[in-house]
């Protein structure tokens, strides 16, 4: 690991709270039952936040709006019935990559408001596994489903440990093989993360192939003067594609033309690609400039 990216280690590491869970039910209604359609339903309500407060684009949250809106109120609803849901109960590969994607993608808007960040998700040491929900009477943290169910319980790092230990009845959940598209849709709340996005399970390798598109068209890959910069994304989770040359081929499906493509396979070949470094600032918008509810 280089140098640079010590910091992050470190922030990995950080001791921090593991017990609580960010969907505690209503005290008025303790006894949750998970109903029926809950996965659309959790697509539907997400669907909702993002059109109220998330950018064109996808890369910035009004934060302050969504703390305030309707529709988030409606998503901490159906949130809470996740305490319910049988995530093993998912019927297929489709279903689960949607499913856990846009629980991470929620669950990290949800955490940045409960826990008030303001600048960035540094300010919570340990933040991936402070961040999590009770799904099915289990705690499943941000790390956990990235590392461990969406990952294929892979190190978060490799100087870390697997989440999953051996024996747990949680490596049934693991998706395998994992699917490297999931890097370039999985949203931690900072700003170089991909853009944020809502996945169905209908409709997910379309879903991924335009999300992977979108992140590399809008900043995850920049060729001027000859030189090829990429996100620190494809630096830190290289092995999941397959390597630097695993890593270039994924580029090149969504590069637009021939040109950009010999340039990428060109630099990832002679080991002349640059890695920009990750911008862990919150990706919110100014509140000054959000519009009222």
């Amino acid at each position: 690991m280089k140098s640079a990216d010590i910091g992050l280690l470190r922030f990995m590491r950080a001791r921090t709270d593991e017990a609580g869970v960010l969907n505690e039910p209503d005290p008025a209604r303790p006894y949750l039952t998970a109903g029926p359609g809950l996965p659309a339903r959790l697509t539907v309500v997400a669907h909702r936040l993002r059109t109220v407060a998330v950018s064109d684009d996808g890369l910035a949250v009004a934060y302050e709006k969504v703390a305030a809106h309707p529709a988030y109120a409606q998503y901490r609803a159906v949130a809470r019935e996740l305490n319910a849901f049988d995530p093993w109960g998912l019927p297929n590969r489709d279903a689960r990559l949607a499913f856990w994607i846009n629980v991470y993608n929620a669950l990290s808007i949800e955490a940045v408001l409960a826990f008030g960040l303001r600048k960035s998700i540094r300010e919570v040491p340990g933040f991936f596994r402070r961040a999590a929900y009770c799904i099915g009477g289990r705690r499943f943290s941000s790390e956990l489903i990235e590392h461990g169910i969406l990952r294929g319980n892979q190190p978060p790092l490799p100087q870390l440990d697997r989440p999953i230990e051996p024996g747990n009845a949680l490596a049934e959940l693991c998706i395998e093989p994992p699917d490297p598209r999931i890097h370039f849709a999985l949203n931690c709340a900072a700003r170089s993360c991909p853009p944020l996005r809502v996945y169905s399970a209908s409709t997910i390798e379309q879903d991924l192939d335009s999300a992977a598109a979108a992140f590399v068209r809008s900043g995850g890959v920049i060729i001027e003067n000859g030189q090829v910069k990429v996100s620190a994304i494809l630096l830190y989770y290289a092995d999941d594609f397959g390597g630097a040359p695993g890593v270039a081929s994924w580029l090149c499906r969504y590069l637009e033309t021939a040109t950009e493509q010999r340039s990428v396979l060109d630099a990832f070949a002679r080991g002349l690609e640059v890695y920009e470094p990750y911008d862990w600032a919150l990706n919110r918008v100014a509140p000054s400039a959000e519009i009222r509810v």
